[in-house]
């Protein structure tokens, strides 16, 4: 089941008896063979029609009727059919302005550079732009598989304007052919339906994700077995790649955080933190104050939480005891309900606090010399952090005996190298070159990967390739596609030379037309094939459009034609004779509005 789904307004009736008009979202569902019809049913003659990119199970929501009231929520999803990308381009400073033909040169670049595939097709909705490609009928098990490649996506294009809230599995894109607030929806590329292409979902997956799916299965069965050799009661120290053997439990891990505080409190106050003044007080006694309750509170009840906090009270800076149990009174009195629900039966649950040694890091303002200095071991930046784990994997690959990280990488280059020069002088698939290789195919992938990040062929930017003079669009004029020959061999586009925008849904093809704004009531539109202007004028509420030929400019060269003083005599006259109409309405309003009162 395909949903559609348009805008609209009803009028109801408020609270205080007057008609008030609420906008609607409407929506219809409907079958492969019920489609055209429903479509020709459900357009209300303004033209804004969207349709969802997944296909749903012909049911309707509560029980409702599926044609008039469908189900689109995500447990009803039943295949996913395409990935895009919808780019508010109007929102970026640097796309705003310009046209989106122009646009479509810059996708195929970026797609380019980031060596993911060409999209299927790219339509212009109005002020934005709808990037598509399509795959055939994918069950929604690949659902998070699918989500992962739609997040890539929305990196690579996040600068123009990537929409998040479009990129669910249930979202709609606008239908090409109709409009969105009075502009055209259109499809801008490629020229004709021959040459929208459709993917497979794993061939595109491959190419756009860093990691294929088997590499991700073979991580996580060996993230699985690194667990459970750090769950066993006798580890063996190095066994888990993790400094300790059997890691740290809850237990350690807040002895751990405790330790690194107390070293933090006598670097900083050697003679104990000062007394509290109201005047000359910085909050840090009540910040150490806090964090310890939380920690003690974890391992004590509530009178031994207590008993520990006057224990310490001195040290942490309070003049009386009674001083920090107060000011701990909140945690205390937490765990002191928790041991009244556990001692009335209920199931013993370890304390609520969690400890996030970021948190505390950013609370005591913990910098990097700081933590090298007092050699903390849980309470450490980031930074340090992503050092020590690698001393650590370093440490760890020798003494499992493994190469070093540089000879490992050459190596894996040189594989790709020749994986990439197999597959093209022979035209071998993935299992071949497994076969020929010797290697798995969770390495061949990666390999082949690096390979072509460390490609070093020179690039041209598309916008500068050399068009033929011939009359083509431009658009049709480059042969040099973004992806990867075998992607496309896994599903060849089929041989189609109708133009995207057929005459029924508004006219021949809009690839290559000039747009250009005179005034906001007078827009020109020229082509290689046809040129024409339209002039609107505000007749009271509607606007009603007239359109008329003009000439057709050399094919070569088709230039926008500049505003004249008849243009200009016209605009003149059009604002003249709408803003005495709606005088005259402002005008009917009031003496309306003095009768009734």
């Amino acid at each position: 089941m395909l949903v559609l789904g348009r805008r609209d307004s009803e009028w109801v009736v408020g609270r205080n008896g007057t008609r008030v008009e609420r906008k609607v979202y409407l929506q219809a569902g409907a079958t492969t063979d019920e489609l055209v019809r429903t479509v020709e049913s459900f357009d209300d003659g303004v033209g804004e029609i969207l349709v969802a990119m997944s296909s749903f199970r012909p049911r309707g929501a509560l029980g409702a009727d599926y044609h008039s009231w469908p189900d689109k929520s995500l447990p009803n999803l039943l295949h996913l059919r395409a990935v895009w990308c919808e780019c508010d381009c109007y929102k970026r400073g640097d796309y705003q302005h310009r046209p989106s033909h122009e646009l479509v040169w810059d996708i195929l670049d970026r797609c380019h550079q980031s060596r993911i595939p060409a999209p299927s097709y790219v339509v212009a909705s109005g002020r934005g732009l709808h990037i598509v490609w399509l795959t055939e009928a994918v069950p929604s098990i690949a659902l998070p598989a699918w989500r992962a490649v739609q997040k890539r996506l929305l990196s690579v294009f996040s600068d123009m304007g990537s929409d998040e809230n479009a990129a669910a599995p249930t979202g709609n894109l606008r239908l090409v052919g109709t409009s969105n607030r009075r502009l055209d929806v259109r499809m801008i590329w490629p020229a004709t339906v021959g040459q929208i292409e459709r993917y497979t979902f794993r061939a595109l997956a491959a190419e756009i994700l860093p990691y294929s799916p088997e590499e991700c299965r073979e991580y996580r069965s060996k993230a699985k077995e690194r667990k459970a050799a750090r769950r066993q009661p006798n580890a063996v120290p190095g066994a888990s790649g993790k400094r300790g053997g059997g890691g740290l439990t809850a237990e350690t891990y807040r002895n751990a955080i405790e330790s690194d505080l107390w070293k933090l409190l006598d670097h900083r106050y050697p003679a104990g933190a000062p007394v509290a003044r109201t005047e000359e007080d910085d909050g840090s006694h009540g910040r150490f104050l806090f964090a310890f309750a939380r920690l003690w509170a974890c391992r004590l009840g509530a009178d031994a939480l207590k008993a520990e906090v006057e224990a310490h009270a001195k040290r942490l800076g309070y003049r009386r005891p009674a001083d920090a149990v107060r000011e701990a009174g909140t945690v205390i009195r937490k765990r002191r309900a928790l041991d009244a629900r556990q001692a009335g039966g209920e199931a013993r649950k370890t304390f609520f606090y969690r400890f996030g040694p970021q948190v505390l890091v950013h609370d005591f303002r913990i910098d990097e010399a700081t933590a090298r200095a007092l050699d903390l071991r849980i309470l450490r930046p980031l930074s340090m952090i992503a050092e020590r784990a690698a001393e650590r994997q370093a440490k760890a690959r020798i003494a499992r005996g493994a190469k070093p990280r540089a000879t490992a990488q050459a190596e894996r280059l040189a594989l790709g190298h020749q994986a990439i020069a197999l597959r093209e002088a022979e035209g071998l698939s993935r299992p071949q070159l497994c076969e020929r290789l010797g290697v798995k195919a969770t390495l061949l992938d990666k390999a082949i990967r690096e390979a072509k990040a460390k490609a070093e062929a020179p690039r041209v930017s598309s916008r500068y390739i050399e068009i033929a003079p011939e009359a083509v669009p431009a658009l049709e004029a480059t042969d040099a596609p973004s992806y990867t020959p075998f992607v496309r061999d896994e599903a060849p586009p089929h041989e189609d030379t109708r133009p995207v925008t057929p005459p029924e849904a508004g006219g021949p093809s809009h690839v290559g037309m000039v747009v250009k704004r005179i005034t906001p009531f007078l827009t020109e539109y020229r082509s290689a094939t046809e040129a024409y202007d339209i002039v609107r004028v505000k007749v009271g509420r509607e606007w009603i459009e007239s359109r008329s030929e003009l000439p057709l400019a050399p094919a070569s060269h088709v230039p926008s034609r500049p505003a004249t003083e008849a243009d200009d005599a016209m605009v003149i006259d059009v604002l003249g004779r709408v803003a005495a109409e709606e005088a005259e309405e402002r005008r009917r309003a009031k003496r309306r509005a003095k009768r009734q009162a």
